[in-house]
């Protein structure tokens, strides 16, 4: 069982030349390694059970599909999972990861865009069309976001299933998008200029990191990356990415006008849903 109480967790980092580097440390100690890198892996930061429930459940339906996405709500693919509902809300929210985030913000409650729990991903080596682009994923209202990032199916990814490639030591702004020649016929809106891209490619270490369930990728929205296929991929990845930002007031009507399902407000006990948006129909 996840011992999310511990003093210190164990954590993965890019070295010079792009080799993982390890070692342990407090939850203030991974902030500021994130906070100079602008990407870490926590092992072992959330309860693999429920995630891998999910996976297995998810994984053979949606393998089949050219186009990834559940088709389900994900409280029904709990069901189908013999677990109970808001279970994977609550191993991902209820993980060690948004302690670092805790220490990281220097706050108590975070805020969680909600339609990210309900929208696992699928990357197949035989979809590549599905694979997303070098991007950024941005900030709101000038506060930076932070992506938590969860694998759910297979065991681990980096070897025969897709994982990311980060560069790391991204800068802090937003760079632009690709406006004349997009590479990508589904992600084009996402697409980072290619001079901007080639030039980060160029100074910027390429990492790649491994991970297993029950791993967390945690990377700032300014951060550089794109799906990366190790060669020989053959299984499908699933995975599950949460959108965290600080508890400020004056993000809550931005935020959840952008989210469907609503914003999720994350204490070290719990969570609940403070603000649901409605649009009427045209």
């Amino acid at each position: 069982m996840l011992d999310t109480a511990a003093d210190v967790i164990d954590i993965e980092y890019a070295g010079p030349a792009g080799e993982t580097l390890a070692k342990t440390g407090t939850f203030a100690e991974a902030a500021d390694l994130f906070q100079s890198l602008g990407v870490i892996v926590l092992k072992r930061a959330v309860d693999p059970i429920p995630l891998g429930a999910i996976g297995r459940t998810m994984i053979e339906p949606m393998g089949n599909d050219p186009k990834p996405g559940p088709k389900l709500p994900v409280f029904e693919w709990e069901r189908m999972a013999g677990l109970g509902r808001y279970d994977l809300f609550k191993a991902v929210l209820g993980s060690a990861a948004f302690r670092m985030l805790r220490a990281l913000y220097q706050s108590e409650t975070l805020l969680v865009m909600e339609h990210n729990l309900h929208a696992p991903r699928l990357q197949k080596a035989d979809a590549p069309e599905f694979a997303l682009p070098f991007h950024q994923d941005g900030g709101a209202c000038g506060v930076p976001m932070v992506r938590a990032w969860f694998l759910l199916s297979p065991e681990s990814c980096g070897t025969d299933a897709a994982n990311i490639e980060f560069a790391v030591g991204s800068p802090e702004n937003i760079l632009p998008i690709e406006r004349d020649h997009p590479e990508s016929k589904v992600f084009a809106r996402l697409e980072m200029s290619h001079a901007e891209r080639d030039k980060l490619l160029d100074s910027c270490v390429r990492w790649r990191p491994s991970v297993e369930i029950g791993d967390t990728i945690i990377f700032k929205g300014t951060t550089g990356h794109r799906t990366h296929f190790p060669p020989g991929t053959k299984r499908p990845r699933l995975s599950l990415e949460t959108t965290v930002y600080p508890n400020r007031p004056e993000l809550y009507d931005y935020i959840a006008t952008l989210d469907r399902n609503g914003l999720l407000l994350v204490t070290e006990t719990g969570f609940e849903q403070i603000k649901r948006v409605r649009f009427a129909k045209a």
